[in-house]
């Protein structure tokens, strides 16, 4: 008899965690009852930056250039790997990527092209569970998600990912 508590397991632990992450998130939203109707409904909620996190906006270009790939997947792949787990969204055309960073980070002198989305600035934050471009094709999804509540990207780690890929951007003939 195989043990099918397993798969169980870990989808409840996955639910939990989506769960916990948005609650976490929805501390950003200025109405959560609309936030979470807005997830329901479209998979998108504007929240404010700025509060609980903030947001360096890479375009996408440099992160592709950067992860010496276009394929979705190995995009993610890498970026988990480069921003140690750290969550990122993807724009809904695909153009731009938002790693979440602590709000602090907004201090931070950035490199040219790479902007901090403070306070009073709005993001589309996708619900949680949606992770599959292929699935959600058409609107923002995460390419890395979040492991849990206020689990953010190490902002040097961000900056590496987005000097790389304009190093190697510019190696390639872009624009500089």
């Amino acid at each position: 008899m195989t043990d099918s508590s397993e798969p169980t397991l870990a989808a409840g632990s996955q639910a939990t965690r989506e769960l916990a992450v948005a609650e976490w998130l929805l501390v950003a939203a200025h109405n959560a009852d609309e936030a979470v109707t807005d997830w329901r409904n479209t998979g998108l909620a504007v929240l404010e930056c700025g509060g609980v996190f903030a947001a360096l906006r890479i375009p996408a270009l440099l992160v592709v250039a950067a992860a010496r790939t276009s394929h979705p997947g190995d995009v993610a792949e890498y970026l988990a790997g480069a921003l140690h787990g750290g969550p990122v969204i993807v724009s809904a055309n695909g153009d731009q990527y938002y790693a979440l960073v602590p709000p602090s980070t907004a201090k931070r002198k950035l490199p040219h092209g790479i902007e901090c989305l403070t306070r009073s600035s709005l993001l589309f934050v996708p619900r949680p569970d949606l992770t599959d471009p292929n699935q959600h094709a058409h609107t923002s999804y995460w390419a890395v998600p979040m492991d849990g509540p206020g689990a953010l990207c190490q902002p040097d780690a961000v900056l590496q990912v987005a000097t790389v890929g304009r190093f190697r951007h510019t190696q390639q003939g872009g624009d500089q």
